[in-house]
């Protein structure tokens, strides 16, 4: 077992994990899109059609958010360029206002303070650039950031390539760019830059990272803990700083926007919130093209009490046990950031596929603690199966659907949860 170990770490991991990540990425993308293609070929339509979501919505994340706004938006479509490449979604009622708020519709008012700042701020420059076209800057100014972080942190020329290719033929990312969801984008973008600057040691400007990260996504505050990597001792210091900066950060969007938009106010958030939840939680709305292991639990019980409960538990016991093999100095950092990966995912009530762009992560650390010599042998094991626990997540495997459901939505938790229990036994198997 140990001889198969060190072979499988030494070929896949050691001589090339950046180039293993890449050849992961192409194979599985391929296969899914050659089964997709011969369904089409046949007559198959949507899902069946494609590993992605209807191409009829396509970039709709954004679109249907700002076209939501009482706001006009005066440039439409207005080349043969553009229209190759977008939908109008001008006349959209996807997300509604205050009317639809009040009879508990889905709106546009549960998105966070920042994210709703951001949109204001779209809808405002689009008085002067084409709103797609700004679309299209937004994207590449995002993608060229990404360049640059990942140029910093992989150092060989060649693996650079691989990882960044990869990424981009990466089923979350394709998903993201498909959806169209800006959103998504910035907040890994930020994660990855934390991740990074926590690295170089430079702490109060990587959480200021991840408060934005937060402001737009909430739930990535799971990955606060990452801080222990580095600063077990003073932890509560910067922790004080990061509350006190989220917390200025969300009240500061929420009156600039209440400033542009007098709808917008902190009673109608909750509102919106709340519906968002009915929608997309009670009524499963949520559901399709989403990791969840409330899904899952769902799925299994039938029961909301259990379907919500199960999952909280079962990743709180994942997470104690993680924070103190990491404490205790049995498991590798990259190892301990795939745990807290998890724990974001599986708790999550609603986890669209765009946001498994977080498995990444554990991936670029991992490949800086082999070329830095810095894990230990006794890590082996950790090393494939955090590996292989990241591809899972960031490889298409929507071959079958049940009533417009994807059998993905419950292979990719439940294998997450396998993948984990295979870590725990060896840690625990290690240490007596």
């Amino acid at each position: 077992m140990i001889k198969i170990e060190r072979f499988i770490n030494e070929k896949l991991l050691q001589d090339g994990l950046a180039k293993s990540f890449f050849n992961f990425m192409f194979i599985f993308l391929a296969a899914n899109s050659i089964y997709n293609s011969l369904l089409a070929a046949f007559g198959a339509q949507y899902p069946l059609s494609t590993f992605l979501f209807n191409p009829l919505d396509r970039f709709a994340d954004f679109f249907n958010v700002v076209f939501s706004y009482p706001i006009t938006i005066s440039r439409p479509i207005n080349n043969s360029f553009l229209s190759d490449i977008f939908i109008d979604f001008s006349g959209s009622r996807a997300y509604g206002g205050i009317n639809e708020l009040l009879v508990g519709k889905n709106t546009h008012f549960h998105l966070p303070p920042l994210t709703t700042l951001f949109n204001l701020v779209s809808i405002f420059i689009a008085e002067y650039i084409n709103i797609y076209s700004l679309f299209i800057f937004y994207f590449s100014l995002l993608t060229l950031f990404l360049f640059l972080l990942i140029n910093e942190i992989i150092d060989k020329k060649e693996d650079k390539k691989y990882i960044f290719i990869g990424l981009f033929l990466s089923y979350p990312f394709l998903f993201l760019l498909s959806r169209g969801n800006l959103y998504s984008y910035i907040t890994f973008i930020c994660l990855i830059y934390y991740i990074f600057l926590v690295s170089k040691n430079k702490y109060y400007l990587a959480l200021t990272a991840l408060s934005i990260a937060v402001n737009i996504r909430p739930n990535t505050v799971i990955f606060l803990l990452f801080l222990l990597c580095s600063v077990k001792s003073n932890f509560l210091k910067f922790f004080i700083y990061f509350a006190i900066l989220s917390i200025g950060v969300f009240f500061g969007s929420l009156e600039i926007s209440n400033y542009f938009y007098q709808d917008y106010t902190i009673k109608n958030f909750l509102v919106g919130l709340e519906n968002y939840y009915k929608i997309y939680v009670d009524n499963f709305i949520g559901m399709p093209y989403g990791s969840s292991l409330q899904s899952v639990s769902t799925i299994i019980f039938r029961d909301n009490f259990f379907a919500k409960t199960i999952p909280i538990v079962m990743s709180s016991i994942i997470l104690i046990i993680g924070i103190y093999a990491y404490l205790k100095d049995l498991i590798s950092k990259s190892t301990y950031l795939y745990i807290l990966c998890c724990i974001c995912m599986l708790t999550t009530s609603v986890f669209g596929d765009y946001h498994l762009l977080i498995f990444i992560a554990p991936v670029l650390v991992l490949y800086q603690e082999l070329k830095s010599s810095q894990i230990k042998e006794k890590y082996t094991f950790e090393n494939i199966v955090v590996f292989l626990g990241c591809i899972i997540c960031l490889v298409p495997k929507n071959y079958i659907f049940s009533r417009g459901i994807s059998a993905q939505v419950i292979i990719n938790p439940l294998l997450t949860c396998v993948m984990l229990a295979s870590l725990y036994w060896n840690i625990f198997r290690r240490k007596i």
